[in-house]
């Protein structure tokens, strides 16, 4: 049951025990008193199991036909499907479903077969990681020479100070704000 059927159960057990009459129930439920006291007569006559919607568990009208499926999953398992790292994914085993078999299946529906069939995991294959390494600015070093271990601390060589950088933003007129 859903949270809203299990919210009309409890206002339901509640009008049950004498705690609220059915206009009540109708305000707490945002129903009109008619459609509450259609509820408490179903309520009334098979319980809790009354007020689940009536449609829960029904198949879907827009619904692909069964022997379709069981068709698609047959290509899918005879050519689309291998190893781990080999076998399409949903979206292109659609595409060459389409195009090949002339069957046109969404890649999403066909994601949800997959999945409930064992046909697809969620894994994806893993890139290798990349080690990021530092640039080196060469020609500032070839410039500095032995100059690297001067009396200035290494911070204030790598960043430019706030006055600096203040007077190079005022040259740029173009940003559009002032500094």
């Amino acid at each position: 049951m859903s949270r809203r059927e299990l919210g009309r159960v409890e206002v339901m057990a509640r009008v049950r025990s004498k705690q609220l009459r059915v206009v009540d129930a109708a305000v707490m439920l945002r129903l009109s008193y008619r459609q509450t006291k259609r509820l408490w007569k179903r309520y009334g006559e098979e319980g809790a199991a009354g007020l689940k919607h009536r449609s829960v568990g029904r198949r879907s009208n827009r619904a692909y036909a069964e022997e379709l499926r069981e068709k698609v999953l047959r290509l899918v398992r005879k050519k689309y499907s291998g190893a781990v790292g080999e076998r399409f994914g949903p979206t292109l085993a659609a595409e060459h479903l389409r195009s090949e078999d002339g069957l046109r299946v969404d890649g999403e529906t066909l994601r949800r077969w997959m999945l409930a069939e064992g046909l697809w995991s969620r894994e994806r294959r893993r890139r290798r990681h990349l080690v990021k390494r530092r640039l080196v600015c060469k020609r500032s070093t070839i410039e500095r020479g032995d100059e690297s271990s001067s009396d200035t601390p290494s911070s204030a060589r790598r960043r430019p100070s706030s006055d600096r950088l203040r007077s190079r933003l005022r040259s740029l007129p173009w940003l559009g704000f002032v500094v």
